[in-house]
């Protein structure tokens, strides 16, 4: 088995590869698309091979002597969707005998009325979501494998464990004040790397061929949003009791966030622009007005003419104070769902080695060491401690950038 892992140097991949290189180093090929992220890969001298997904010849040059295949890369737009299209042609070509796509929950759709759900539950993302262009992959390999290229999708929630993206992400809006907890005893779902990358080899063994979803979880039925981000904080030397929200007040800021706000000088900014001046300049009626409106700006005080103009400003008043949420740490919470695992146990005989709780303690003990006071910059933390104490600004978030 010789084994080609697309997206090899992110953080799944890079995982998935040392795992192999450590049982096998002949069978594991990473494919990167250049090097400046793959060092994690370089420092145990795997023979890295460079693809973009986009280049068709580049893959199909990469996927040679390759029997198996991972794809765990990701990317914005429709660059996701091409490149997969261009992989499947690929590992067509290249003979693959079976492809693991790694796909996501967010296929599945952001709200749920609570409860567990299995892989027959109807996919409900929004258009032109991440979970919607991720239902799209996964519909590709589907068809892929009607067609004979035997592939199974494995379906994650947020993946955790040591340098976790996705946790850190969530360390750095709990330190910048931007994290609140929902009032509610919300399911959280995570799936350590290293029970990923079980049930990948577990994948490349055997299982579903046709294309089908499997969810992958820690089965850790009892944690909740609450207890991951009171652990997290703990863990980040962040002060406690967090902000606490109703997940009404919690829906208000989401729908905020996606709406954008009426604005009258917006829409006279708008007016002056450029090429909606010349559009407009063709009809006489609206030459006029124009032509009335810039007479009118002249008169108006110079704050006014530099908003219009698209001059920054500074909130004033009592809106300047609010707290501001991320949107993607309340959506997070809001979704209120279990994924069960049943499938995977049953066809891939999966069974996660590292339970929930070893993994966010394995996390907790890594941030400790990289950016706490028993790690190397602990002088730095502790002195940038004291100096908020004292009054002045305390240290910013580059540590965990």
């Amino acid at each position: 088995m010789k084994i080609a892992i697309v997206g090899a140097s992110g953080f799944v991949g890079s995982a998935l590869a040392e795992s192999l290189w450590q049982s096998d180093p002949g069978s594991v090929v990473p494919l990167i698309h250049r090097s400046g992220n793959a060092w994690q890969l370089a420092r145990h001298g795997m023979p890295l091979r460079c693809a973009d997904v986009l280049n068709k010849a580049e893959l199909r040059g990469a996927l040679e002597g390759c029997t198996h295949l991972v794809n765990c890369f990701r990317a914005g737009g429709d660059v996701m969707v091409r490149g997969l299209a261009n992989l499947i042609d690929a590992a067509r070509a290249a003979g693959i005998q079976r492809l693991v796509h790694i796909s996501s929950v967010a296929v599945y759709g952001p709200r749920f009325d609570g409860g567990t759900i299995d892989e027959q539950c109807p996919k409900r993302a929004e258009p032109g979501s991440y979970g919607a262009m991720k239902e799209q992959c996964d519909r590709m390999i589907a068809k892929a494998a009607r067609r004979g290229l035997p592939a199974v999708v494995l379906c994650p929630p947020n993946v955790s464990g040591v340098n976790s993206p996705f946790l850190l992400a969530l360390v750095e809006h709990l330190r910048s004040g931007k994290g609140a907890i929902i009032d509610a005893e919300l399911p959280c779902e995570l799936v350590d790397v290293q029970n990923l990358v079980h049930a990948i080899r577990l994948a490349l063994d055997g299982g579903p061929a046709d294309g089908s979803r499997v969810f992958v979880t820690d089965q850790e039925s009892r944690l909740t949003w609450r207890d991951l981000i009171e652990q997290l904080a703990e863990a980040a030397l962040i002060d406690l009791p967090l902000p606490v929200i109703s997940s009404a007040a919690a829906e208000t800021v989401l729908r905020a966030s996606r709406r954008p706000q009426a604005s009258f000088t917006r829409a006279i900014r708008r007016l002056f622009a450029a090429d909606v001046r010349k559009a407009l300049r063709q009809d006489p009626m609206w030459q006029s007005a124009i032509d009335a409106v810039a007479r009118l700006s002249k008169r108006m005080p110079a704050r006014m003419r530099g908003r219009m103009n698209g001059a920054p400003t500074l909130a004033r008043g009592p809106s300047a104070n609010r707290p501001s949420y991320a949107a993607t740490v309340l959506e997070q919470q809001l979704r209120n769902v279990r994924y069960s695992n049943a499938r995977a146990i049953k066809e891939l005989g999966y069974r996660p080695p590292i339970s929930g709780e070893q993994s966010l303690s394995g996390f907790r003990h890594w941030l400790d060491r990289q950016f706490g006071w028993r790690g190397p910059m602990g002088d730095l933390v502790l002195t940038a401690l004291a100096v908020g104490r004292d009054g002045l600004p305390p240290l910013g978030n580059s540590a965990l950038s």
